[in-house]
């Protein structure tokens, strides 16, 4: 696994160096993204699913969207039995107490596209701890890295991998929370593969004692982020 430039915010228990030139550079190529997406939304198209629809409502939302356009999920409990794949530029918005649930813990929202946004929603399932169970797995091509996604005000609440990553550039997690259920094993929230550019910031991580926050894998030759600065404290 590569990664390119990662930054991490309000976590006491793993914090990268932060390159400052490359990173200021990457920051601000996320913001510029999500600048033109709030652009796009001034003339996108607002589809609203209940929540008696399900899964099915959702992903006949998404067949009937056009590029940009909103798909607003409403208030209460969706019941999932089949993969949600985002494949078109989309904003996927709950409500204040919207909530997906998968019957089965190989069931997941699978994105296939670039400048993807999904916000503010509660998502559930006893997966398994393999990255390709994860509740959200945003997978693009071997060749073509998926750009610009953007996951902010999401509650995981799983039994294995949260949010699996591979391969993309520029992405950005925020104000997300993660309650880890995994007892047995070592898991990790958040899985990164071959990314280039991502900002991870005031997310919240309850985990128990077996899970970790992030993982990632890097080449032999790269070192790996450092955990504490030169007096020894966490970052």
């Amino acid at each position: 696994m590569f990664l390119n430039a990662l930054k991490i915010k309000g976590l006491k228990d793993i914090q990268p160096q932060k390159p400052e030139e490359g990173l200021m550079k990457n920051k601000y190529s996320i913001y510029a993204f999500c600048a033109a997406l709030a652009l796009e939304s001034l003339h996108a198209k607002t589809i609203t699913v209940a929540p008696e629809l399900g899964s099915s409502g959702i992903i006949n939302a998404i067949l009937s969207a056009h590029d940009s356009d909103i798909i607003q999920l409403e208030d209460g409990h969706f019941q999932a039995t089949e993969n949600i794949v985002v494949d078109k530029p989309l904003t996927i918005r709950g409500s204040n107490s919207t909530r997906i649930s998968f019957d089965d813990s190989t069931k997941q929202i699978l994105v296939h596209a670039n400048q993807v946004h999904l916000q503010n929603f509660e998502i559930l399932a006893n997966n398994t701890v393999s990255a390709d169970d994860a509740l959200i797995h945003i997978l693009a091509g071997h060749f073509s890295p998926l750009e610009n996604i953007f996951i902010s005000g999401v509650k995981f609440f799983c039994g294995g991998v949260g949010l699996a990553v591979a391969p993309i550039k520029n992405i950005h997690v925020e104000n997300c929370d993660f309650y880890m259920n995994a007892s047995s094993h070592v898991i990790n929230a958040i899985s990164l593969n071959h990314v280039h550019n991502a900002i991870i910031e005031n997310n919240h991580f309850h985990e128990p004692v077996r899970s970790s926050v992030i993982g990632w894998h890097t080449p032999a030759h790269v070192a790996p982020p450092p955990t504490r600065n030169a007096a020894g404290e966490p970052l």
